[in-house]
């Protein structure tokens, strides 16, 4: 009912989202980027694994199918302040700038 609401870090893959459930004062709703897509796959590996879930099953058998269709029904949330601080950490990196001052920066925005 509420999707976002006091999520303060981290990353949510979420299938099929209804927008009009999710709490967006807080976080971003954005497409599956390319660096993404490992991670997403090992979310879904993992009860296929431990449980044979078969919606898990359908969505691993489409991603080496049909990737584009796969990707396109997943959303991911993430929140505002967690994602200045990884683009932060990210561009203090490929610069060459201190991560720690980058990171302090940005959450003071």
């Amino acid at each position: 009912r509420n999707i976002g609401a006091g999520m303060s870090g981290g990353t949510a893959f979420i299938l099929d989202l209804d927008r009009s459930l999710v709490n967006q004062e807080l976080v971003e709703i954005e497409q599956v980027e390319a660096d993404q897509i490992d991670p997403l796959l090992t979310v879904l590996r993992r009860p296929y694994e431990l449980t044979g879930s078969v919606v898990a099953q359908g969505l691993l058998a489409t991603a080496d199918s049909d990737p584009v269709t796969m990707l396109a029904r997943f959303s991911v949330i993430m929140p505002r302040d967690y994602k200045r601080v990884i683009e932060a950490t990210k561009a203090a990196l490929a610069e060459g700038r201190d991560v720690d001052e980058a990171v302090m920066s940005a959450a003071q925005r």
